[in-house]
């Protein structure tokens, strides 16, 4: 019996070819000034990962124990004391400023790279902080 000894990455490489597409359209040499350019797009996409995988455990954590939350963000609970106490419409709004802000950041290092990788790393920073604070009070 003869086993399947290929890499992961070469057997399945066809759930790999949208993130190949997107990088390949980067310039992959390190000696030209846009070789660094590729290096700064797979960080920003990785920090942009985890601000919203952090964010959609913010947003379970807050669904998930919604009866016995006490929200310390006053925007939060006036959100939700428009809605009756219920978490709907905060997580709604959670969410689409969640998106709002990933955006502006993509279109952000269009036009200023260095300031766009500032604010994508501050923002990964809080939102370790707040991973923290939401897993371990």
């Amino acid at each position: 019996m003869k086993t399947n000894r290929t890499p992961y990455a070469r057997q399945y490489r066809y759930l790999f070819l949208p993130l190949e597409r997107a990088l390949a359209a980067v310039p992959q040499t390190a000696s030209s000034p846009l070789g660094k350019r590729r290096t700064e797009v797979v960080i920003l996409f990785g920090m942009c990962l985890l601000i919203s995988m952090i964010s959609a455990y913010d947003t379970y954590m807050l669904v998930r124990f919604q009866e016995t939350i006490h929200e310390l963000n006053p925007i939060g609970c006036w959100l939700m004391d428009l809605d009756n106490g219920s978490v709907a419409l905060f997580v709604g709004c959670k969410f689409i400023g969640t998106i709002v802000v990933l955006t502006a950041i993509a279109f952000l290092y269009l036009y200023r790279e260095a300031m766009a990788m500032c604010v994508a790393t501050t923002l990964s920073l809080g939102q370790l902080i707040l991973f923290w604070f939401v897993t371990y009070s």
